[in-house]
């Protein structure tokens, strides 16, 4: 049985982007799984919550499954899923998460949303991201992070990486904006991912 797939969208993003959409039906279509998009807000522009809040919309999304899942997730959605995974107990619940662009270690871009308190919270060595990276992921979920070293969002590009052995790191050359547009091609174009 294929387990059910979450998807994760990033910050000022929403869920019903077309490329969300497009992706969510692809999913369907390939897997024969059951795919829902986490709705963190419904206007354009103003998911600009912390992922400690968002990660409570992630949990939702998950618990309506009976079954374990799968989440996919771009951007700061990686960060929301982290946090409910290690800080929520999510570990018990999701198999396998596979972040897009995701600045797992910060990214001096989000000074630009400093104004808003998910923009400070994705700086680097924020004090939310430093108890994400110090205590480590967990051993019952497989992890695999996209980055890219053409990434326009996150800044220093490595810093997508998620910084832990245990965790697969895949460099691609997709900018950050393909990498949500295209999400089912680039999981299956390497077949180290697991979902």
């Amino acid at each position: 049985m294929v387990n059910p797939k979450v998807l994760v969208h990033g910050y000022i993003d929403n869920w019903w982007n077309p490329w969300w959409l497009k992706n969510k039906l692809k999913l369907e279509k390939e897997y024969n799984a059951d795919v829902s998009i986490v709705r963190k807000n419904h206007l354009p522009l103003t998911n600009t919550r912390t992922f400690v809040e968002n990660a409570k919309n992630v949990q939702r999304a998950c618990k309506k499954y009976e079954s374990n899942v799968d989440i996919i997730a771009h951007s700061m959605g990686g960060i929301d899923s982290r946090w409910y995974i290690e800080r929520l107990s999510g570990s018990e619940k999701v198999d396998n998460l596979v972040t897009l662009g995701t600045p797992h270690q910060g990214t001096k871009i989000a000074y630009l949303g400093y104004l808003t308190t998910g923009g400070r919270h994705m700086l680097p060595n924020s004090e939310q991201l430093n108890k994400l990276n110090t205590d480590g992921i967990s051993d019952d979920v497989n992890y695999t992070s996209f980055w890219s070293n053409r990434d326009e969002a996150v800044y220093p590009r490595e810093n997508a990486k998620l910084p832990f052995t245990q965790a697969n790191n895949i460099e691609i050359s997709k900018s950050h904006l393909t990498m949500q547009m295209n999400i089912y091609d680039l999981i299956n174009s390497y077949d180290e991912v697991i979902v």
